[in-house]
């Protein structure tokens, strides 16, 4: 049995995939958002090391596929080490890249990403979801986020002491129209976001930027590296074959 760590769009195509191959597999997520994404059963589960290695025993897990966000890096690592020291295959499947575009400022991390905020003291719009919402609170620079519209998020947020005016609660998929009208509304003159791919809204955000003439700042994905890394569909089914996990179960 596969272990699909999902939670995204592409854990969704995977289970597809899966199903129609008849592979039998255990999809997990760790959040409800997360689980409401799924159209099949799944387990939520608490990430931690011994925790993934009991589930691996007990369910008799012979791989391990990791179509986790690109920006998971907790989950990723967890994951490989656990398929190593239980001596099975660890697959990531890795979200593509988009090419780079002038416009765009890249920035190795969070701390960064603030700091070209602070130096330029524009208004900015966050599009980087609630997780690291905190680090950009009472800086140099006035923003609106933009987050998901769950319980779970909403209590983050309003932790933080946000107005009504610097949240915008609503879910994607959000067209290149829709994110400069946003934009346009919040009076913002700069959009931070993180290198999530054109799945992630990369690029709709990119075009609305450059229709705007303002800059966008995108934050790099960490890089992660493991050895085997498969980016579509076919690539899954030919690690699978090769590594003789799932179709002989």
């Amino acid at each position: 049995m596969l272990l699909l760590l999902a939670g995204t769009g592409e854990g969704r195509e995977i289970v597809e995939f899966l199903e129609k191959k008849g592979i039998p597999y255990l999809a997990t997520v760790t959040s409800d958002y997360g689980k409401s994404l799924m159209t099949v059963h799944t387990e939520k589960i608490k990430f931690d090391p011994e925790g993934l290695k009991d589930i691996i025993y007990e369910k008799k897990i012979s791989g391990i596929v990791d179509a986790t966000h690109p920006f998971a890096r907790v989950i990723k690592n967890i994951a490989r080490k656990a398929a190593r020291e239980c001596g099975i295959k660890y697959i990531r499947f890795e979200r593509g890249r988009l090419k780079r575009h002038k416009g765009v400022k890249y920035v190795k991390d969070y701390t960064k990403a603030i700091k070209y905020l602070e130096n330029s003291g524009l208004k900015a719009f966050l599009t980087i979801g609630s997780n690291h919402l905190d680090k950009f609170i009472d800086k140099k620079f006035a923003i609106v986020a933009r987050v998901l519209p769950t319980l779970e998020v909403m209590k983050k947020v309003m932790a933080l002491r946000l107005t009504p005016d610097q949240i915008i609660a609503m879910k994607g998929p959000f067209t290149r129209e829709l994110n400069r009208a946003m934009i346009e509304q919040t009076g913002c003159k700069i959009l931070v976001t993180k290198e999530s791919g054109e799945r992630g809204g990369e690029k709709e955000k990119y075009l609305a930027c450059n229709d705007l003439g303002i800059e966008m700042v995108t934050i790099e994905r960490p890089v992660f590296k493991t050895n085997i890394i498969v980016y579509n569909l076919e690539g899954l089914d030919r690690v699978l074959r090769r590594e003789g996990i799932g179709y002989d179960e």
